[in-house]
């Protein structure tokens, strides 16, 4: 991390690991990424349910329904359980496929800097210069501080580049500031 007075410069290499855990992160934290978790979630258990109402209809007797109720429930629990990771497995998968198939947006040196009115984000090949007011939301993941661009879009900001909290805290309130003074003026 370089400060230069009261602005910010950081200089990073964004790795596939970075990549998935912004995506993960994304899609535990959206409003539409928590509202997928959730249907997928709810499918099995609902399917099963749908089969028990039909046993009962059927006529089947009470031990049947019983045993159905039980294993029925066990699934469903299991499946709960285990839906969020199986489908940031399948991600990972998606990802692996599209990198055999063209560029993707990580492995570049990337130089993030803090201007007086402005976030600039530079690789060799583009400059992404972004207003303050431009910046819809800041979110805190366990390694990294993301700043939200777009919908589904950050710049990635490594807590690594913090020697301390105190800095990370002192980074995130210039940050905040600058965003709700932009936001204020408009």
């Amino acid at each position: 991390m370089g400060v230069r007075g009261d602005m910010y410069r950081f200089e990073y290499t964004a790795s596939r690991e970075d990549f998935l855990r912004f995506n993960e992160y994304h899609l535990s934290n959206s409003p539409s990424g928590k509202r997928t978790i959730l249907i997928f979630m709810l499918i099995l258990p609902a399917i099963m349910l749908l089969f028990l109402i039909l046993s009962l209809i059927n006529g089947n007797d009470a031990a049947s329904i019983l045993f159905m109720v039980v294993i029925y429930a066990v699934i469903s629990v299991i499946w709960i359980l285990a839906v969020k990771r199986m489908i940031f497995r399948n991600f990972r998968r998606v990802i692996a496929k599209m990198e055999k198939e063209g560029k993707m947006p990580y492995g570049m040196r990337t130089v993030l800097q803090f201007e007086e009115d402005m976030m600039i984000e530079s690789t060799d090949d583009t400059e992404n210069k972004v207003r303050y007011s431009g910046i819809e939301k800041i979110g805190i993941g366990s390694d990294m501080i993301y700043i939200y661009i777009g919908a589904i879009m950050a710049a990635l900001v490594p807590l690594s580049a913090f020697r301390n909290d105190e800095e990370k805290d002192e980074f995130l309130r210039f940050i905040n500031g600058k965003v709700a003074a932009a936001r204020k003026g408009n």
